[in-house]
């Protein structure tokens, strides 16, 4: 019987699974977290813009009020 060959290359086999599945798990999170960084920059970004546009209204009005 061949049972020693068979479980050798049974576990060969399952560790070349479980070692697809870390790496294919391991590719996903940091797609994940570039997308999570890429999102926040884009909040920050946006929240920079508001404050800024917001800014420039108060300094306007100000200039306006002022003459």
């Amino acid at each position: 019987m061949n049972s020693p060959s068979v479980s050798i290359s049974w576990k060969r086999a399952i560790e070349i699974v479980l070692l697809n599945a870390t790496m294919e798990f391991f590719n996903n999170s940091i797609y994940k977290i570039k997308w999570l960084l890429i999102f926040i920059k884009l909040s920050i970004l946006s929240f920079c813009r508001k404050v800024l546009f917001q800014s420039k209204t108060l300094l306007l009005c100000c200039i306006v009020s002022y003459e």
